[in-house]
């Protein structure tokens, strides 16, 4: 989209756009304006208005998101099994409808739940593999 002239912009233009700045940040604000992002950040600063978009939610213990941080605190690593849980639940679901594609394999049985004739046979010699020593968990 081409940038517009800063002069041709009606205060109540501006004004949208700055309230557009106060909730979603300089980026979206710039796009609805046909400005560049520098021009509303100089205008919201004249006008003393703080960007929606820089103030980001951090998820405290317990939660998935300080578990991806780093914590390791019983409550985060409860959260981040969950949420996998929940992701892994998600990713079958889209491979049972056919919406997605995969490599068959040891992969497709176990993150995929994958039964066919593939699949069973690689995760049976992984574990044929694992229990003999060969592979290592």
């Amino acid at each position: 989209m081409p940038k517009k002239d800063v002069t041709v912009l009606m205060d109540e233009e501006k004004d949208a756009v700055l309230l557009t700045y106060g909730t979603l940040g300089a980026t979206a604000a710039a796009s609805q304006a046909g400005v560049s992002k520098r021009t509303v950040q100089r205008w919201a600063a004249v006008e003393g208005i703080e960007s929606g978009y820089e103030a980001p939610i951090i998820r405290l213990c317990p939660s998935a998101a300080s578990y991806a941080r780093g914590c390791r605190c019983e409550g985060c690593k409860d959260a981040n099994r969950e949420a996998q849980r929940a992701i892994k639940v998600r990713r079958i679901k889209r491979f049972k409808s056919g919406k997605t594609q995969i490599k068959h394999g040891v992969s497709g049985y176990s993150n995929w739940d994958c039964r066919c004739a593939d699949c069973k046979a690689a995760w049976s010699t992984y574990l044929r593999d694992r229990r003999a020593g060969g592979l290592s968990s």
